[in-house]
């Protein structure tokens, strides 16, 4: 895989996740020049959107993504591979002339939705009004009097819209009030002010959790007190080891028999997805799948750098949004674990200049927003193949959505 792609939630007003934007160029070159809009969408595409895998991006949801004009009146922008439903983002860039107003039209009656990207209310675009299912608005760059006016004429034109660069919960609420229709941004990672700072008995349960299989040497006795002791977990444990992804010759019956079977590394991923869980439960489903790929994605680069074990980066990448699920600070949750000091030196920001974890973490970030240039840096910094980088984050979103698509099941796949 020589290309790089991200994506990046689209969620409607009840924050379940409406769509995925991909976002994709074809792999880094030593320098990370500006390509071609048209040749890197048609290359993602066409050689990859739909081999095994690639596909699991979307995880049945629709995907958005951005046409320049070139691709948009040529024909192959017409036969490309992408399923009915899917949104076709015609750049701000584009003028709306009357082969670009026919390639739209097309393009609906092919059962493609339609969006203006950063729509600003500019009159010379009213024509691509006509064609259009959806407006998308950046909430940072456009005035709030503006968006009003936007918003308006866009309910009488029966046209939906999408704030991006929607970063905090506060600008959600304020998008959502102002009546905006999906939201993409990464509002939904970050923590929410709260007046008090007791985390309630479950959150502590949780954390007690974690913190013990963090042990260098788990403790099974106490780690089965811990287990039965929050409602619920007994049931989970036990439905796990008796589905169909294990064979063993007779049912798991006890929480002893449960960790005895799983040994140390299962038992400490699975405690720590379970607890993620429950801690995320009052929050959108997707953040809880965003710090699974998190660790996944850590883990799997850790070992191209070799940074240290698998399990350690697992929890660097999960607990770097435990604030969000939580909304406390980090200082004050990393009291509640006992973390290795570089790993959380890393999750405070207070690691020596070019610390390693610090960077793939920030390797990690940088990804899931596009920022191509700074991955390509890092990656050279940290000595990982930029050619494994793109396999390894399909893999790691693969594995993550299997986790969420188990969730009614109350099962976690082994890696």
């Amino acid at each position: 895989m020589d290309y790089f792609v991200a994506r990046q939630a689209i969620f409607d007003r009840e924050l379940n996740v409406w769509g995925y934007e991909l976002l994709f160029r074809p792999g880094l070159s030593d320098r990370c020049d500006a390509l071609d809009g048209e040749a890197a969408t048609v290359r993602v595409i066409a050689s990859g959107l739909f081999e095994p895998g690639f596909e699991n991006l979307l995880h049945g949801r629709r995907a958005t993504v951005n046409f320049d004009r070139a691709l948009l009146v040529s024909e192959m922008g017409r036969e490309l591979p992408l399923p009915p439903g899917t949104v076709i983002e015609v750049l701000e860039t584009v003028e709306p002339d009357e082969a670009v107003l026919a390639a739209c039209a097309a393009l609906r009656v092919q059962g493609f939705w339609i969006a203006l990207d950063d729509y600003t209310g500019d009159p010379k675009l009213d024509p691509l009004l006509d064609v259009a299912d959806l407006l998308k608005i950046d909430v940072l760059a456009i005035p709030v009097a503006m968006q009003e006016t936007i918003l308006a004429r866009a309910r009488e034109l029966g046209i939906s819209t999408l704030a991006e660069k929607v970063e905090t919960r506060e600008e959600w609420e304020r998008a959502r009030t102002a009546g905006y229709d999906y939201f993409q941004g990464f509002f939904f990672a970050q923590p929410v002010p709260v007046a008090t700072q007791q985390i309630p008995a479950t959150a502590h349960n949780a954390l007690g959790l974690m913190r013990e299989v963090q042990s260098r040497d788990l403790d099974f006795v106490r780690l089965e007190q811990l287990i039965k002791r929050e409602v619920g977990f007994s049931h989970r444990l036990l439905r796990y080891l008796n589905s169909a992804m294990f064979a063993f010759q007779g049912p798991v019956s006890s929480i002893r028999q449960a960790l005895l079977l799983l040994g140390e590394r299962e038992i400490r991923r699975w405690v720590t997805l379970a607890t993620f869980s429950l801690l995320g439960s009052e929050k959108p489903a997707e953040l809880v799948t965003q710090s699974m790929i998190r660790g996944r994605f850590c883990e799997m680069l850790g070992r191209e750098s070799g940074l240290a074990s698998d399990g350690d980066l697992f929890l660097l990448g999960v607990f770097s949004l435990l604030p969000a699920l939580l909304d406390r600070p980090m200082p004050q949750l990393l009291e509640e674990l006992a973390l290795a000091p570089e790993f959380a030196a890393a999750l405070l920001g207070q690691a020596p200049p070019n610390d390693r974890f610090t960077g793939l973490l920030g390797l990690v970030r940088a990804w899931e927003a596009g920022d191509w240039e700074t991955v390509g840096f890092i990656a050279s910094r940290l000595e990982i193949s930029r050619q494994t980088i793109g396999k390894s984050y399909i893999e790691a979103v693969c594995w993550a959505d299997a986790i969420a698509g188990e969730s009614g099941r109350e099962t976690i796949p082994r890696s």
